[in-house]
């Protein structure tokens, strides 16, 4: 008989716990101006250039880090698509496209600016795609990733790149990366326990990113 009871006080006292305490919402991405570093090291310069990139604030503006010496999985897909199709030791790229070096050419966002399409405050995203972590169950313990695009529609070339990142030497580094014509194709995380990685999906029109939703690490 003290079994059953204590069997009905367990079910009782979780069915208190989720009728009265949080519930876990959705962990929702911010649009963000996209740069990009294909380095073979994390040097002062890259820190430094990603320090501009987390202070620019209108728009927000978002660095990813890929090092050629361990390239991320994925990545040979990820560098054909890049402007000039061959990533180079400190390339730096804005939405894309390629704009010097980073320490030579390039030192911080405002390096950047009065570059026409490629200056972050001209900065005007498509704001079609849809990018958010939804909880599978009420604590928060796991999350799917959900991904969309309202328009899908199609120019000469569209490509669309979800990259996962980590913080790793003060900068957001990219473990794995991928490149699919159609955004259904993409393979998407059903079981995401460890909240501390980030990720990226960002939409290339014509070789140039009209569109990118980052989910930043917690």
């Amino acid at each position: 008989m003290k079994k059953y009871v204590w069997i009905i006080s367990v079910a009782i006292l979780a069915l208190f716990l989720f009728s009265c305490g949080p519930v876990a919402r959705p962990i929702t991405s911010i649009n963000a101006f996209l740069v990009e570093v294909t380095a073979s090291s994390v040097d002062q310069d890259v820190k430094n250039l990603f320090t501009s990139c987390e202070n620019y604030t209108t728009p927000a503006v978002k660095m990813l880090f890929y090092n050629l010496d361990n390239p991320p999985t994925g990545f040979s897909e990820r560098e054909g698509l890049f402007s000039n199709g061959m990533a180079s030791d400190n390339s730096v790229y804005a939405l894309n496209q390629y704009k010097g070096q980073c320490g030579t050419t390039i030192f911080a966002v405002s390096d950047l600016e009065d570059y026409s399409a490629t200056d972050p405050r001209n900065y005007t995203p498509t704001a079609d795609l849809t990018f958010y972590l939804k909880p599978n169950d009420p604590f928060g313990l796991s999350y799917t990733m959900v991904v969309d695009d309202k328009a899908k529609s199609k120019v000469v070339i569209t490509k669309y790149v979800l990259a996962e990142f980590e913080v790793k030497d003060d900068v957001y580094s990219v473990t794995e990366v991928q490149v699919v014509s159609d955004i259904s194709n993409l393979t998407l995380l059903t079981n995401i326990t460890d909240l501390s990685k980030g990720y990226a999906l960002f939409r290339t029109d014509n070789d140039i990113v009209v569109d990118c939703e980052v989910i930043v690490p917690r």
